[in-house]
């Protein structure tokens, strides 16, 4: 693993954004966005993964370079084979685009029993290459 260029912020906490978190579309204050130009930004580098850290030490952001061809090749393929499913997608009233979205996984935390999600079970075969 190449050198990674870590960052903790001081004054952002993972569990402070939670906290606030609400699922509702707000417009951001006009002293935020006066304040964009003074944002710190790190650059971008292929060979450099940036882990963004909160000064509780929950990780904010990760960004990390797939430099593995093969990998990337098979996965876009994968995706590729998937049945088309288009929606147009809504919330909160306000309408965010079309595109194609799946969510496959294992529901766990909130059931008695663990169990597939909806579209993984849907999708059947299909989602095979995409579960360890």
């Amino acid at each position: 693993m190449p050198t990674i260029h870590s960052v903790t912020l001081e004054h952002v906490s993972l569990g402070d954004l939670r906290r606030r978190y609400k699922p509702t579309h707000q417009e951001l204050h006009p002293a935020i966005r006066r304040m964009c130009k003074n944002f710190k930004r790190y650059e971008s580098s292929a060979d450099t993964p940036l882990l963004i850290y909160g000064s509780d030490g929950g990780l904010l952001a990760a960004r990390i370079r797939l430099q593995n061809r093969d990998l990337i090749e098979r996965l876009s393929k994968a995706i590729d084979a998937l049945p088309k499913k288009t929606k147009h997608y809504k919330f909160k009233g306000i309408k965010r685009g079309e595109y194609q979205t799946r969510h496959y996984g294992v529901w766990a935390a909130y059931m008695p029993e663990p169990r597939l999600t909806a579209e993984h079970r849907a999708d059947g075969d299909k989602v095979l290459c995409f579960t360890l």
